[in-house]
């Protein structure tokens, strides 16, 4: 599955791929993030190991990532994962999807833009939201391009948050990768 969808709420026209849930584009960075089945969180849990004499061992410095247990609007329940396969140090700062959200309040409110999409991929890996922003312009012949601006949060422990502008609407991971070239 290269599009690589877990969970996704979608405003306006439909992703090729067809998965998802439809929503109106006049939803809050909140209330998209719930229809998305995104209001989880992730905590550091101390990395553990038994030792050849079957003592358990717990490390002070290094941690996985965990997404908490949750339950989805269709009432299935979600048990406890690791998302971070790196082990992470204390130094290390969670960005909470609700913090993403948080970002795109103001241009929300203000009505320079709509809530588009929100993502989770790779299992919680990578949560993205997009909002569509009013900059559309129109080439000659009638094509018509739209700009959004987006935020994905990568819960793998590996890679930095990344906010963007692009022309590419994300809706998977295949479009994701698009929009990072």
């Amino acid at each position: 599955m290269a599009h690589e969808v877990e969970t996704m709420a979608w405003a306006n026209d439909v992703p090729w791929h067809r998965l998802g849930r439809k929503v109106n584009s006049d939803l809050t960075p909140d209330q998209i993030l719930n229809h998305a089945d995104l209001d989880w969180k992730v905590h550091m849990k101390a990395i553990q190991w038994t030792t050849h004499d079957n003592v358990i061992m717990s490390s002070d410095k290094y941690f996985s990532l965990v997404r908490e247990a949750h339950e989805r609007i269709d009432g299935t329940k979600v048990p406890e994962q690791i998302v971070g396969t790196q082990w992470v140090t204390d130094q290390y700062n969670i960005i909470q999807n609700s913090q993403q959200a948080g970002f795109f309040k103001e241009y929300i409110d203000s009505g320079m833009a709509t809530m588009e999409t929100a993502i989770s991929l790779f299992g919680g890996r990578i949560v993205l939201l997009m909002a569509k922003t009013n900059n559309t312009f129109e080439l000659a012949g009638g094509d018509k391009i739209e700009q959004y601006i987006y935020f994905a949060n990568y819960h793998s422990g590996r890679d930095k948050a990344r906010i963007r502008s692009s022309n590419v609407r994300v809706v998977c991971n295949n479009t994701l990768s698009a929009s990072l070239r």
